[in-house]
């Protein structure tokens, strides 16, 4: 009964974030811990502020923080995070227009390098090395996050890009109705974790 709720609470809760988002980002279900997450959106408006947040509560502190660049319209990022764990990105853009994912799930990997012995995260999630990579989007470069220490990005371009999974949220209406759409996502996304952490309470 108790994972019913959580599975229902865990899905109401991507549909609040899905209705409120102002452009779309394409992600997995479900990603190996410590292996590579790979996301693409539809916003162009660089740069691109990426994090890792708790689906349960989207709007507090992150979980994983790639920081803010030029990224183009894809990122591959390792997650650095213990399996069994539940995620979602969350982007904003320099409009600061918002969008986030569906609810991923950290899988086993029998990979646990980027983990300590207690199971949190080695390095700091808020440092993170960039490299280029032969894998993105037709419309722009993508660049591989990896746990490490500060450095600058450097990407290339190229052509080919694995199938994203099904979209969630929805093309923004434009800079000129983005002050209010924030003013009133914010109060509905609160009220959404909190609906949320109340059927988990039952």
């Amino acid at each position: 009964m108790f994972s019913t709720f959580l599975t229902f609470a865990l899905v109401l809760n991507s549909i609040f974030n899905g209705v409120l988002a102002d452009f779309t980002v394409y992600a997995p279900s479900a990603v190996p811990q410590c292996g590579l997450l790979s996301i693409s959106w539809d916003s162009t408006a660089m740069p691109i502020d990426a994090v890792l947040v708790n689906p349960q509560d989207p709007c507090g502190n992150s979980i994983q923080d790639f920081g803010s660049n030029n990224w183009g319209n894809s990122l591959n990022a390792t997650v650095i995070i213990s399996a069994g764990t539940s995620i979602q990105v969350s982007l904003v853009d320099s409009n600061d227009d918002e969008a986030w994912s569906g609810v991923i799930t950290v899988t086993e990997s029998g990979d646990a390098s980027c983990l300590s012995g207690d199971g949190v995260p080695s390095s700091s999630v808020s440092d993170v090395s960039v490299t280029s990579s032969t894998i993105s989007t037709a419309s722009g470069p993508t660049l591989v996050v990896t746990p490490g220490s500060n450095a600058k990005a450097s990407s290339t371009s190229s052509a080919t890009s694995a199938d994203p999974s099904a979209p969630v949220g929805a093309v923004g209406s434009g800079s000129g109705s983005n002050g209010a759409s924030r003013q009133v996502a914010a109060p509905l996304v609160i009220l959404g974790a909190m609906f949320t952490g109340i059927l988990l309470s039952l």
